[in-house]
């Protein structure tokens, strides 16, 4: 069984971040990805708001609108987006 099909990357982006960035948010047509790599910050999913910490992940599904802010409790958050 094929659980992951992935026809076509738009951009990836690897980020280092101090500890007060917040992005506002978006949402678009096309799946996204966030690895949180270093670090731990908050997200919005929808109407679900979630911390995640290194090595934890996120999908967001197309139209879902997302926003990322980092932890201000840590020095620096590594993060990419797929």
């Amino acid at each position: 069984t094929e659980e992951l099909h992935i026809t076509q990357i738009i951009t990836i982006h690897y980020f280092e971040y101090t500890n007060t960035y917040h992005f506002h948010g978006e949402s678009h047509d096309f799946w996204e990805f966030l690895c949180v790599d270093k670090g731990e910050v908050t997200v919005t999913a929808g109407e679900k708001k979630l911390t995640l910490q290194q090595g934890q992940i996120i999908f967001h599904e197309p139209n879902e609108f997302h926003n990322v802010q980092a932890n201000c409790s840590k020095p620096r958050s590594h993060f990419f987006f797929l």
